[in-house]
């Protein structure tokens, strides 16, 4: 097989791939509708963190979905 053809085939190869997966991914995000993360806040701080707004962005931006913490005050042992 001579190379440029080779290399096509590799390329359509990982196209087709690259499209499945995102297939693949828009069913559980559909299905999730938020993904949510838990945390824990500094002790003494409440359910505040600071920056959790750019955090959520970012988490948002990565998933390409809706994304909401739950922070906790405090872990009960």
């Amino acid at each position: 097989m001579r190379p440029a053809l080779k290399a096509f085939a590799a390329v359509l190869a990982l196209l087709l791939d690259a499209s499945c997966a995102n297939l693949a991914r828009a069913d559980w995000r559909d299905d999730i509708g938020t993904f949510r993360i838990g945390i824990v806040a500094e002790p003494g701080a409440g359910n505040t963190v600071p920056g959790l707004a750019l955090l959520t962005d970012a988490y948002t931006k990565a998933l390409g979905m809706k994304v909401e913490f739950v922070v906790a005050a405090t872990i009960r042992r």
